[in-house]
């Protein structure tokens, strides 16, 4: 369940806010009724984890390279496109393929996976007991799991060719490796694709990831592109995290701060020229309750605990999948901005965010068993609680041009699954200051606020595109006269902490807009 906000966790939480009985399911007596085709890309999944399982029990080298390649993060979550490493060389000794095939696998049947599956991926999660930072590939030999359309009873393989099946709700201490497609990327060229998710879209044709043979693999959004990108850290909440000029407007005593940041405006000096160095940053992203993301787990729309929701979406597949095969959440954020000159403009951004971003989850231990040889001990957990914390992605949307902009921005927040695209109409209000003139040449604004001139209004129709089983989380305006900073207080050391203004959206999230110098 890749999730993708339009802004739309290590895995078990995303099994927290996962989509569960989603409407126009198929089903038989409870259970998922799947294509040829889904079938068919299972068993080939399977064979691989059966393969892979065998490989890594054996080859130490085998387990390193997975890791390494896995913390590169080339998509921003720790996946291994396995056509990226198929030809690469392990230890320097053998690529690879060459190695999947020693340990059991034949050309022929890797060469039958291969075509069915271009996207292929070895997914390393992070479990109660396990991460791709602090995996051992010395001492650690993992389990590989198949994230398998329809099922929601995961079957994990070890390398001497047993199994065990998982309970929906159950999540695996670890190690575990997850076989997977991946729904970052996106396939072009001669390919008789048959994963749905392996579909040129319009955003991916100039983010080409690398080529291979007659494919081309492209990033399905730039947000995703982790090869030229540092992945994305939590922030330390601290005074020095708030862009100096934002403490500046706050102690300027301006009741717009705004107008200080953009403007220079003070008591004294109430002409200025727009700032061009300074932008509007997303700077934080929360849920509010545990129980409100139930309107994600739900079609029903009713905000409940939702610890035991296994199930999502897949592709354009509206079947069972348990969520904490998947890697992070993708949000997408719709901010629409109504521009003097009557034109409205609307600019998509995409917030990735792993579960330990969004949640502190809670678990207990509810099984522990040896499988495989040399034994391997497994413990089984379950989700207890949830408690949401703070997220600051820190995305750069754009400078605030008070004299084109309007002074209310509307962001639009959904879930965004891959599937077949609708268009939805938003209405953006929002008031035109019309105190600017020029001064010394340029334009400035000119006084605090509106000035004594009069203001205009408009409303402008926004057409928002996004997917038919995408769950709308909401909406939230930002306006120009609301604070930045709100007030100050000491934490328990005495150092000095801001509190920044929070922008809800109903009980679901809250966001905080801050401007920050883009050279910083």
């Amino acid at each position: 369940m890749k999730k993708k906000l339009i802004i739309l966790c290590s895995c078990v939480f995303l099994s927290v806010v996962s989509q569960s009985c989603k409407k126009d399911v198929s089903k038989e007596n409870g259970k998922d009724i799947l294509s040829s085709v889904d079938l068919k890309s299972n068993n080939a999944q399977t064979k691989f984890a059966v393969i892979l399982a065998k490989a890594v029990s054996q080859d130490q080298g085998l387990r390193s390279f997975l890791k390494q390649e896995s913390v590169k993060q080339f998509d921003k979550d720790y996946d291994v496109l396995y056509q990226m490493i198929r030809d690469e060389k392990v230890d320097g000794i053998a690529t690879v393929r060459e190695k999947l095939i020693h340990y059991g696998g034949s050309a022929k049947q890797l060469d039958s996976i291969e075509a069915e599956l271009p996207l292929l991926t070895i997914f390393v999660p992070t479990l109660p007991e396990f991460s791709p930072e602090k995996w051992n590939p010395v001492t650690e030999i993992p389990l590989v799991a198949a994230a398998n359309i329809g099922e929601n009873n995961i079957s994990l393989y070890s390398g001497s060719g047993d199994k065990v099946v998982l309970k929906p709700n159950q999540i695996p201490g670890g190690p575990v490796l997850v076989i997977k497609q991946n729904e970052r990327l996106v396939v072009n060229g001669d390919v008789s694709s048959r994963t749905s998710i392996a579909v040129q879209t319009e955003s991916a044709s100039h983010n080409i990831a690398f080529r291979k043979g007659n494919l081309s693999f492209a990033f399905a959004n730039e947000a995703f592109n982790g090869v030229n990108k540092k992945v994305m850290t939590e922030r330390v909440v601290n005074s020095t995290d708030i862009d100096p000029v934002n403490i500046e407007a706050y102690n300027s005593g301006n009741e717009w701060q705004r107008d200080y940041v953009y403007y220079g405006l003070t008591a004294s000096n109430q002409k200025g020229q727009l700032k061009r160095n300074y932008s509007e940053y997303i700077t934080s992203f929360k849920f509010l309750t545990p129980n409100a993301l139930g309107i994600i787990a739900d079609q029903d729309e009713d905000p409940r605990p939702n610890y035991k929701f296994m199930t999502g979406y897949r592709g354009n597949k509206d079947v069972s999948i348990p969520m904490w095969t998947e890697g992070n959440f993708e949000f997408w954020i719709t901010v629409l901005i109504n521009a003097r000159n009557g034109i409205g403009s609307q600019n998509v951004y995409v917030m990735s965010a792993g579960p330990n971003d969004l949640f502190d989850v809670q678990y207990k231990m509810v099984d522990q068993i040896k499988l495989g040889f040399p034994k391997i001990d497994i413990k089984f957990y379950e989700i207890t609680g949830i408690t949401p914390k703070e997220f600051n992605p820190n995305i750069r949307l754009v400078p605030w041009d008070l004299e084109s902009y309007g002074t209310a921005w509307k962001f639009i927040v959904y879930e965004k699954d891959n599937a077949q695209t609708e268009t939805k109409t938003y209405e953006n209000e929002t008031t035109y200051a019309a105190n600017f003139g020029v001064e010394f040449g340029a334009t400035a604004k000119l006084g605090f606020k509106f000035g004594a001139s009069a203001t205009t209004r408009n409303k402008i129709t926004h057409s928002v595109a996004t997917t038919l089983t995408s769950d709308f989380l909401g909406e939230a305006v930002v306006t120009f006269d609301q604070p930045i900073i709100t007030g100050t207080f000491l934490d328990p050391s005495g150092a000095m902490k801001y509190k920044t203004f929070e922008i809800p959206s109903g009980n679901i999230y809250s966001i905080s807009i801050e401007p920050k110098n883009i050279f910083n």
